[in-house]
């Protein structure tokens, strides 16, 4: 495969609610009650306006029951990526 022919990298925020929000049926808004976060938080994220920091990776391992340093590693290798 090329330069040429790879895919454009993919914003965290598209792969948490593809990999997390949508198999459990979770909505951004009800995440974003559960976290105690605003949910344009949230809604910016998913629609990659939003970087993953380390408050909000914290709050994600929580409520996920999964380690935090795997959503900061999503948002490093997107901005490498980037």
């Amino acid at each position: 495969m090329t330069e040429s022919e790879k895919f454009p990298p993919v914003h965290p925020g598209k792969i948490i609610q593809n990999q997390f929000f949508t198999p459990r049926q979770l909505t951004v808004e009800k995440v974003a009650e559960d976290l105690s976060v605003p949910t344009y938080q949230l809604v910016d994220l998913v629609e990659g306006r939003r970087n993953i920091d380390s408050d909000l990776a914290y709050r994600f391992g929580l409520y996920f029951q999964v380690g935090a340093e795997g959503f900061l590693n999503l948002q490093k290798i997107y901005d490498l990526e980037v």
